[in-house]
């Protein structure tokens, strides 16, 4: 009975097929232009480092940057991830890896917060020849990676205070 029921789906596919012998290609063709069509959405996107926070204790500071991920095209995408470093007046002072889920929507601008904890050491010296050296004006860079469905591209942004 099985058999029967499978041959008779079996013969009415092949049927199908003969009828509408393009129809593989369609489906191959809906299913390259999704996959080109999100890595578009990702190529677009323009990263941007909106706010810098500075929190925590004396001992242990902590930065809250907000970057902007602007989306200008008509297709939605996920961010899985950002990683990278973080640079003050040109010297690293922490490494950032952030695995938050975040869906960015079409034609839009959607805020990632990541929270930095600063290696102790490099802050310290920086910290120490701002104050030495009377620097007004502090720049905060931003060097790193950001995945979009599963395809990487670079970022580099940066924030004066």
């Amino acid at each position: 009975m099985k058999i029967q029921k499978l041959s008779i789906k079996l013969a009415s596919k092949i049927r199908l097929m003969k009828k509408f012998p393009w129809l593989p290609i369609i489906g191959i063709g809906v299913a390259a232009w999704y996959l080109i069509s999100r890595t578009n959405v990702a190529k677009n996107f323009k990263t941007v480092l909106r706010k810098v926070q500075i929190g925590g204790k004396i001992l242990s500071p902590k930065f809250y940057l907000t970057f902007g991920i602007q989306n200008p095209t008509s297709g939605s995408a996920n961010i899985r991830s950002i990683v990278g470093s973080v640079l003050l007046n040109g010297n690293v002072i922490a490494d950032v890896s952030s695995f938050t889920l975040v869906k960015i929507q079409p034609f839009s601008e959607s805020m990632y917060q990541v929270t930095v904890e600063p290696q102790k050491f490099g802050i310290l010296s920086e910290v120490k020849s701002i104050i030495k050296e009377g620097i007004k004006s502090v720049n905060i860079e931003f060097n790193g990676t950001l995945n979009v469905d599963g395809n990487s591209f670079p970022i580099k942004t940066s924030y004066r205070i």
